[in-house]
């Protein structure tokens, strides 16, 4: 081996089942192994907001239940006449009995996130104020945004709104503009989880990266030639087990698996002979 006296070792496993580790080289200007995190990025699945938070309560319009609405300036029940659903069995009924009256309900939201209300509203008169689907920060109010109108008292209409949550809480209500006593439907509200404002990752798998250093180079020496050492190791793309042996007093040994994918040799007439070489780890490196 060609030493200096002063340099990090690199050692390179035998492969044997009871493994020994030769010299191969002194190592300068080392880098490596830069170890890194791969991450995934996450997207947020569609899911229904409501329909979770309702789910252990079996309380939702489906179920025959508006236990979670709560009227305002309206009287609220579950129905499958009048205007009928808008698909299932139950639809929402609003009866107005006051300016503006409406269905409220609220749900727990997470700042910064997209989401997607959705309802299906029937208006008894369009012409006697606007029924609109209004989300907001306080209950009933329209801060976060405000659906279009319904425009037709002859079938259900779909109206949403997308907003990015400013709070933990936050607000919906199925509003109708007017005091006169009107028969009014609402169906299929649910409110969708649509992304993060910024991306959002997950931590993937590690990755050692590599060992690039230079090293001094004897081209018939037996750890480094084309018949037994390291260039043969490269050309018969071995796996093989590595150590870095550091110079502290303990001294630190790291070890590795590792492929050696660049080999390159240099010589200048007043200088040394040397050689550039590359290891790609493969799997969890020990650096103790």
């Amino acid at each position: 081996m060609a030493t200096l006296g002063y340099g990090v070792l690199l050692k390179e496993g035998d492969g044997a089942s009871s493994e020994s580790f030769t010299a191969i080289a002194e190592l300068f200007n080392l880098s490596g192994p830069s170890l890194g995190l791969d991450t995934v990025e996450t997207t947020f699945s569609i899911v229904d907001v409501l329909a979770n938070s309702q789910a252990t309560s079996d309380q939702r319009i489906e179920a025959n239940s508006v236990a979670l609405w709560t009227a305002s300036n309206s009287t609220l029940s579950s129905v499958t006449t009048g205007a009928g659903p808008q698909s299932g069995t139950y639809a929402m009924k609003i009866v107005t009995g006051g300016n503006p009256a409406q269905a409220r309900q609220s749900f727990t939201s997470v700042i910064g996130v997209v989401y997607r209300v959705t309802a299906w509203l029937y208006d008894a008169d369009f012409d006697d104020g606007d029924m609109t689907l209004r989300v907001g920060t306080a209950a009933g109010g329209n801060q976060l945004g405000e659906s279009a109108a319904v425009t037709t008292d002859t079938t259900y209409q779909e109206r949403h709104v997308e907003f990015t949550a400013t709070g933990t809480t936050t607000h919906i209500s199925i509003s109708k503009a007017t005091a006169t006593v009107l028969n009014n439907y609402a169906d299929n509200i649910y409110v969708t989880l649509q992304q993060a404002r910024n991306r959002e990752h997950i931590a993937g798998l590690l990755d050692a990266g590599e060992v690039s250093a230079e090293m001094n180079f004897l081209p018939a020496n037996a750890t480094q030639n084309e018949a037994a050492g390291i260039l043969k190791t490269m050309s018969d793309r071995t796996l093989r087990n590595w150590q870095i042996v550091w110079t502290d007093s303990g001294p630190t040994t790291w070890s590795f698996a590792a492929f050696v994918t660049s080999f390159e040799p240099s010589a200048s007439i007043e200088d040394r002979t040397t050689a550039s070489i590359t290891l790609k780890l493969s799997g969890d490196p020990s650096l103790s």
